[in-house]
């Protein structure tokens, strides 16, 4: 309960101040920019399933921005877990409960089955404990056997603060900033080439800058 009660103050809170975010969208290959945006729109399963693919560091960045769209994320089963699933269910957002360290094969085949069912999944590719910017095989696996293809996403706000202390470094957007997500190649990849093509989306700009 007390989880519950505390994610629902946060995703209050958290609403409020995404309502002063500008967001500007970039595509790496136009010509996919409608499949995206219309993946996107539609809340249902669809025949094609899609794997949208960041690094925790930016989850926050991301959260508003992908609100009402139907995602499923992959949210583990702590404390900690509990509240971000209180947060993100009240931004419209699906869960699937498991890890990719802790109870990892329980959450695998629940994502596994959300595929298969149609709906799009997103996975912070370096979690849950990194090492940051380094992609996990299991994001590699699920769009291999369910045949979904993988949307690599990224997210860079002009003005932040970072949390030096936190193993992800993670971005929390300053009020009133301007936030670029960019869309990668929508197809399929192996560890390396995700690896490399999100951090070649991903912008360094100096903490508190």
């Amino acid at each position: 309960m007390r989880e519950k009660v505390l994610g629902f103050i946060i995703s209050l809170i958290f609403r409020v101040y995404s309502l002063t975010f500008r967001y500007e969208v970039i595509y790496e290959d136009e010509e996919q920019a409608d499949l995206i945006q219309g993946n996107l729109r539609n809340r249902e399963p669809q025949e094609q399933s899609y794997i949208y693919a960041l690094l925790h560091q930016q989850e926050i960045l991301m959260i508003d921005y992908f609100a009402k769209s139907g995602l499923c994320g992959l949210v583990s089963n702590s404390k900690d877990g509990q509240i971000l699933a209180e947060i993100v269910h009240r931004f419209g957002y699906r869960t699937v409960r498991g890890s990719s360290h802790k109870g990892a094969v329980p959450g695998l085949k629940a994502c596994m089955r959300k595929l298969k069912e149609g709906h799009k999944i997103s996975i912070a590719v370096d979690g849950p404990k990194g090492p940051i910017y380094k992609v996990k095989p299991g994001v590699i696996f699920m769009s291999e056997k369910s045949h979904s293809p993988i949307v690599p996403i990224s997210a860079h706000p002009e003005h932040y603060w970072c949390s030096e202390k936190s193993w992800n470094k993670i971005l929390i957007p300053k009020p009133f900033t301007k936030i670029k997500i960019k869309f990668g190649k929508v197809g399929y990849y192996t560890a390396e080439e995700l690896e490399v093509k999100l951090n070649s989306l991903r912008e360094y700009v100096h903490p508190n800058d």
